[in-house]
């Protein structure tokens, strides 16, 4: 969808002194209420300027409908928001925008949302998710079995230990697990 689809469009529309670039890496530190936590991650495609310099982020997700999607996903505002406060460090100057793209992998209809930096959301909603669970992480325990949403169980690496997949599990750390 996104390569496909996505790409050849922004191509089409973008100005004449502008390009889209598949991707651009942000590797930076954050200061945090559980100390400096380190973010990583790739970007969906970027329009840029001729000297690669980035102008508009997008984060393009694909559902099977986009037609009841009235706003974006917090999470994913989430994500483009550490797209741009990264890119915004890598290139020294404040890089705000970014559309939210919701495409519907049976009929290609889409959805978009233009979003701006928010200072208040990256500093009370961003930073402080990610402080939080990066605390279970350093203290080697399993967040609460309480998703924000039931689609994550699918997706977490410690279903099965928690109790909401479908095998027999449980936390009980590693004694006892191995003989001797």
């Amino acid at each position: 969808f996104e390569e496909d689809i996505i790409v050849p469009f922004l191509q089409e529309i973008v100005g004449d002194d502008e390009y889209v670039t598949n991707s651009l890496w942000v590797d930076y530190t954050v200061d945090t209420e559980s100390g400096e936590l380190r973010i990583k991650g790739e970007t969906d495609p970027v329009i840029v300027t001729p000297d690669a310099e980035p102008i508009l982020v997008t984060e393009i997700k694909t559902k099977r409908s986009v037609e009841n999607i009235d706003k974006p996903n917090p999470h994913h505002k989430a994500q483009a928001h550490a797209y741009l406060k990264g890119l915004s460090e890598k290139y020294g100057r404040t890089i705000s925008d970014a559309i939210i793209l919701y495409g519907s992998r049976t009929t290609f209809d889409v959805e978009t949302f233009r979003i701006e930096f928010d200072p208040y959301f990256w500093r009370n909603t961003v930073l402080s998710w990610a402080a939080k669970h990066t605390e279970y992480r350093l203290n080697d325990e399993l967040p609460p079995s309480t998703p924000e949403y039931g689609w994550e169980c699918e997706f977490c690496s410690f279903r099965e230990r928690c109790g909401k997949g479908n095998l027999k599990f449980e936390n009980i750390g590693a004694d006892g697990l191995l003989p001797n």
